[in-house]
């Protein structure tokens, strides 16, 4: 996701990176940078903005250049914004942006120079005055974005047009971080998925090892990489960069797109005061702000409302992978498969940046082995995390967000950057309406696998596709490389499931897809809390029915667990059933605290906004003594068990019933 457009929501997952390129026959015209620009004819920051319409975000795109050319100075050379710009197909545009009119030719591919005087107006509206003669080269529509070529093409010419002293590269369209089934070399299959999207070529992208190479090849050293796409914080994209770039922005979350008026006045204060990461931290703070704004005022969903952009100093960037690889070869040595429950609950209760993909926070996440392993099974003092911790808050210079997910407070926790999570050589986060508790991805060896939430068995399925194959993905990246992460993913017996804030979301349909606004009906949401040592020594079972059909069923993996049912139409009959089982052996004294049981209707019903209802259902905790159960015929079980009708009008009654009653709705 990458603009403020509420129809963009359905579109979530689509999420990628964004670069435009242009085909081998355009190299002919390539321009070889020039060395003898005298000093004080060169502007202080080249802006060099390489981006794709992204099949619905040209009017966005759009509005972004025409925002920066306003802010550049027409007697000022400090700032220069250079533009490669590639359209949507036109039968896209048509379709996703009906009333937009673009200023250039669907499919076709444009480089200029903004500034005031590239803008005109067009009735009401103001467009980039675009003409035949800043089209780039020819057969536009087959231009190919991942050709490392194109990249190095567009950054050479920008050196030579407009030499700097400082230079930005800015990647603007849809981001999808780093998934192992996405981000994978073209030349080992004929198409592929995610992160850059151009819908004129068969949807095919750009991968970090590509945009890499094409940085490499232009001989350019930038001053900031600027990725204006979602979910780019990522240490497998980062690690690409390390040699290549002074300093990375960038959100793990996804975002609306970043304020490039601002970003223009910031570079002019920073080459006034020269003091480019003060104003890049301002400008950090600034696209936090401006994207909660956006969330807040189109009442987006709330999981979406979490936003932020982090500023990182790539010279310190090595020492976290370094932190890193020392945790990473500490956890492989005392790995035992008696800690197989602990791996899974700090594997389970990780922060996941967004619904249906696997980018998880490696602070939180490395935290929480700390947390399970290293406090509970380990004797002696573990500096591992302390000092992954110490390496990451001084790489990044500034880290700025906004965090409203039920369940969370800003300043409660931190946040670092996402990486990959996965267990026994399993890495995936996809799931379907149709299949609500199976999580799909790629085993190391590229087969396509299962995971099933509620026994955590993970079945392989299908032939290994070697373009997927670990071999020809993880491992050749730069972070693998430097921290052996994948050696832990494979030996790792946890799996990621039911992440924060992903089960927390009462806007969400079982599949973590937002509904539409016009789709917004109902939600019953369970949150409590439990004890390390109750969720170690008790099995649970959580089952929720409509209409004497159950629809979901999940385990708890965490101590804290926030679940959501939503999309039920009115009226509706559901059932609520937790279920306790003690584990063989002495259980100790336990407690489940229930904090509530909730109804309540969306933002919006039958595409009409109306007021929020809210019930609690108090005195439904659970707590018992010491339980013997060893050797006993069979446990005790122990239930909250609730059954509610929604009537048409949104009006909830329901009715509680006793922990030894095991109800069963009809």
């Amino acid at each position: 996701m990458r603009k403020n457009y509420l129809w963009m929501l359905a579109a979530l997952l689509l999420c990628c990176l964004s670069f435009t390129a242009c085909t081998d026959e355009m190299m002919d015209n390539a321009v070889e940078p020039g060395t003898d620009t005298p000093t004080e004819d060169m502007a202080d920051y080249t802006v060099m903005l390489y981006t794709c319409g992204g099949s619905n975000l040209d009017n966005a795109i759009e509005a972004d250049i025409i925002k920066a050319a306003k802010a550049i100075k027409a007697d000022s050379k400090k700032v220069r914004y250079m533009v490669q710009y590639k359209y949507s197909r036109e039968d896209n545009i048509s379709k996703n942006l009906p009333v937009f009119t673009p200023s250039g030719i669907g499919g076709h591919l444009y480089r200029f120079e903004a500034t005031p005087a590239k803008l005109k107006k067009l009735g009401n509206n103001e467009k980039i005055n675009l003409t035949n003669a800043d089209i780039y080269g020819t057969q536009n529509e087959k231009a190919e974005l991942f050709q490392p070529d194109s990249i190095a093409n567009f950054l050479k010419y920008c050196q030579k047009v407009a030499p700097a002293k400082n230079y930005i590269l800015v990647l603007s369209d849809h981001g999808g971080g780093y998934t192992v089934y996405e981000d994978y070399d073209k030349s080992l299959q004929a198409k592929t998925r995610g992160v850059v999207m151009d819908d004129n070529v068969n949807l095919q992208s750009i991968s970090c090892k590509e945009l890499r190479a094409g940085i490499e090849q232009s001989g350019m050293h930038l001053t900031l990489l600027n990725f204006d796409c979602c979910l780019m914080n990522n240490m497998e994209v980062l690690s690409e960069f390390v040699a290549l770039t002074d300093y990375v922005l960038a959100s793990g979350h996804t975002i609306a797109g970043e304020d490039h008026k601002a970003f223009v006045e910031l570079l002019y204060e920073a080459a006034e005061k020269d003091n480019f990461v003060e104003a890049m931290t301002k400008f950090a703070k600034v696209n936090a702000e401006y994207n909660h704004k956006i969330y807040e005022n189109n009442k987006l969903s709330t999981w979406a409302r979490n936003v932020d952009f982090v500023l990182t100093d790539m010279k310190k960037f090595p020492a976290v992978l370094t932190a890193l690889k020392e945790f990473t070869n500490f956890i492989i040595k005392n790995y035992k498969a008696d800690y197989a429950d602990e791996y899974q609950f700090a594997a389970a209760s990780c922060y996941q940046y967004t619904p249906n993909l696997p980018l998880y926070d490696l602070r939180d996440y490395c935290e929480k082995v700390d947390q399970y392993i290293h406090n509970v099974k380990l004797d002696g003092e573990w500096v591992y995390t302390d000092n992954l911790i110490d390496a990451i808050e001084a790489a990044q210079l500034t880290h700025t967000y906004a965090i409203t997910s039920e369940g969370y407070e800003e300043g409660s926790f931190n946040l670092s950057y996402s990486v990959s999570v996965g267990g026994k050589g399993f890495i995936g986060a996809t799931r379907t309406k149709d299949a609500p508790n199976i999580i799909k991805g790629y085993t190391k060896d590229g087969k396509y696998a299962e995971l099933n939430m509620e026994t955590l068995k993970l079945e392989a399925k299908g032939v290994a596709a070697n373009h997927l194959t670990w071999a020809n993905t993880y491992n050749r990246l730069e972070f693998d490389i430097a921290t052996g992460w994948s050696t832990w993913l494979e030996k790792n017996p946890g799996f990621p499931i039911n992440n924060p804030p992903y089960d927390n979301r009462d806007d969400m349909l079982p599949t973590g897809m937002p509904q539409s606004a016009a789709d917004w009906q109902n939600s019953i949401i369970a949150i409590y809390n439990a004890s390390y040592k109750t969720i170690k020594n008790f099995k649970f079972t959580n089952s929720f029915s409509v209409e004497g059909k159950e629809t979901a069923k999940f385990g708890l993996m965490n101590s804290q667990f926030y679940w959501s049912q939503g999309g039920l139409p009115a009226p509706v009959k559901g059932q609520f059933i937790v279920e306790i089982t003690p584990r063989p052996g002495k259980t100790g004294p336990w407690e489940l605290i229930l904090e509530k049981i909730e109804y309540k209707p969306l933002i919006r019903y039958k595409g009409k906004d109306i007021p929020a209802k809210s019930f609690t259902l108090p005195n439904i905790n659970l707590s018992g003594t010491s339980i013997e159960t060893e050797g006993a015929e069979a446990a005790k079980k122990a239930y909250i068990n609730m059954v509610f009708f929604i009537d048409k009008d949104g009006n909830v009654t329901y009715n509680s019933y006793k922990k030894d009653d095991n109800f069963i709705l009809k």
